[in-house]
């Protein structure tokens, strides 16, 4: 039988336990850390084992960096940064998301880019309809 992470097989219960409740009598076993990032994709991520006050970073399944966050504050997995507890969302924090405040960032952008689209499309439609009739004309 394998057991996950930091569990060991307890030969009395025929259960994966916490190693720290498990009797190993005379066995040696590995406190060896797996790779945080070995499950993970590309990013940063709080390590929740040690209250989201560190964080990592992941690249091709491997930790490239870890940090910490100064006192008082903890890894924000929405904005990628050290936030106040209250700011954070769950699991390192206390900040509790509600579907009926929905803030929606407006973006200038899109709408920019639908306006211009709309002029080009306005715009050629009059160019083809002043070119029927001034052929129109000629004949």
């Amino acid at each position: 039988m394998y057991c996950t992470d930091k569990k060991l097989f307890d030969e009395k219960s025929k259960t994966c336990k916490e190693f720290k409740d498990v009797s190993c009598g005379h066995r040696p076993f590995s406190i060896e850390k797996k790779d945080l990032c070995s499950s993970r994709t590309d990013g940063s991520y709080p390590n929740i084992e040690k209250d989201c006050v560190e964080f990592f970073k992941c690249e091709n399944s491997k930790t490239v960096k870890k940090s910490y966050c100064h006192k008082g504050f903890k890894f924000n997995m929405i904005s990628l940064q050290c936030d106040h507890e209250s700011n954070t969302p769950a699991p390192c924090g206390t900040k509790i998301f509600s579907k009926h405040t929905h803030k929606t960032k407006f973006n200038f952008i899109i709408l920019f880019s639908l306006i211009t689209f709309f002029i080009c499309l306005i715009t050629s439609l009059i160019e083809n309809d002043i070119e029927k009739r001034s052929w129109q004309v000629q004949f």
